[in-house]
């Protein structure tokens, strides 16, 4: 057997009153059994535009509500922020070892053959 609960919430604030009538039959004992508990499951972003969905799972008295609840759109992109300040310098680190002796270039060329000297005595 299934059984519904049905949840009235009333605004006291919006009630109108009006003459009184004739006290009706009493109806019908209700089925007795434990109170029901509902607790809260799964609670799920679903894509922007889906609809909002709602399942109970479980079995009397016992009750868990899932819920999927559509992500809004995104937003315009805001403006830049100021720029923030410069930080600190860090300390220079250790110097590297020295590289390794490269090749020998080519040998250039001869120069010009400068003046005669004088003649020794």
């Amino acid at each position: 057997m299934e059984l519904y609960y049905l949840i009235i919430i009333e605004d006291s604030n919006n009630r109108q009153t009006g003459p009184t009538g004739a006290t009706g039959a009493t109806g019908p004992t209700g089925v007795t059994g434990a109170t029901p508990t509902i607790s809260i499951g799964t609670v799920t972003t679903g894509t922007p535009g889906s609809d909002a969905s709602a399942t109970i799972t479980g079995v009397a008295p016992n009750f868990t509500l899932n819920l999927t609840i559509p992500a809004g759109s995104t937003g315009p992109t805001g403006p830049t922020g100021a720029t923030g300040e410069v930080g600190v310098i860090g300390p220079t680190g250790d110097t590297g070892p020295i590289g390794p002796t490269g090749d020998t270039g080519p040998i250039g060329p001869t120069g010009d053959t400068g003046p005669t000297g004088p003649t020794g005595a």
